[in-house]
């Protein structure tokens, strides 16, 4: 069997924010819905620069990759990592907080909307080739218990995993070269808000993104052996 290693370089970019959440997407059994959207489309949303509630809510957090481990499973390589959320604003932000997407299905079929975060982990090269990997995605609605307030001050901090297979024509022994040393390992955050209608008799969503992406303020070094 392969063997993985990782050694990680931290950093001391991190802050003494009063930590007042924790949520684990590695442990949690996600609930799919009961109905499944079958059709989905995109919409701009409007976060250019000269949205000034957009430009504030762009610098109102700062987004932290904290903690990196891998491991081998039955289903091959995954990297298992920690991001904190820290509110630097002075209004209390609101985020997603759930990842089951039945917590934001209504209990009876009908239209209705939500919100979708989108933690994004990628591979960047030193040459600056970026390779994405699988998201983890967290889910918030008007019921309370679906999403969590960070106050002025505080942070989050959010678990999960993301399998190491690139989203690119080669495989990881072709993105990572053999006299490689390391390869950096960073995540980004963005929101969209979705309405979901019917159409036809059936449920389509369309997704709007509201939160730009915003990548993590640092990278972990990895690395990485592929040696049988």
């Amino acid at each position: 069997m392969r063997r993985l290693a990782c050694l990680l370089f931290f950093g001391s970019t991190f802050s003494l924010a009063q930590q007042t959440g924790y949520l684990d997407l590695v442990t949690q059994v996600i609930q799919p819905r009961q109905i499944e959207p079958t059709t989905a489309s995109a919409t701009a949303g409007n976060v250019g620069a000269g949205d000034s509630a957009v430009s504030t809510r762009r610098k109102a957090f700062k987004f932290t990759l904290s903690r990196v481990e891998a491991t081998e499973s039955n289903t091959g390589k995954v990297i298992i990592y920690e991001v904190t959320l820290q509110n630097t604003s002075d209004q209390t932000i609101v985020i997603p907080w759930t990842a089951s997407p039945r917590d934001i299905e209504p209990a009876k079929s009908r239209p209705y909307e939500y919100q979708i975060a989108s933690l994004a982990p990628r591979l960047i090269k030193g040459n600056g080739e970026v390779a994405g990997l699988d998201d983890s995605l967290i889910y918030g609605s008007d019921v309370r218990s679906t999403t969590y307030q960070i106050a002025p001050g505080q942070s989050v901090r959010i678990r999960a995993q993301t399998r190491l297979t690139p989203h690119t024509p080669r495989d990881l022994k072709g993105f990572i070269s053999a006299d490689q040393k390391s390869v950096n390992f960073g995540v980004a955050w963005s929101v969209h808000r979705v309405s979901v209608t019917e159409i036809n008799g059936e449920l389509h969503e369309t997704f709007m993104q509201t939160e730009p992406e915003t990548p993590s303020i640092n990278t972990v070094a990895v690395r990485i052996d592929l040696s049988d």
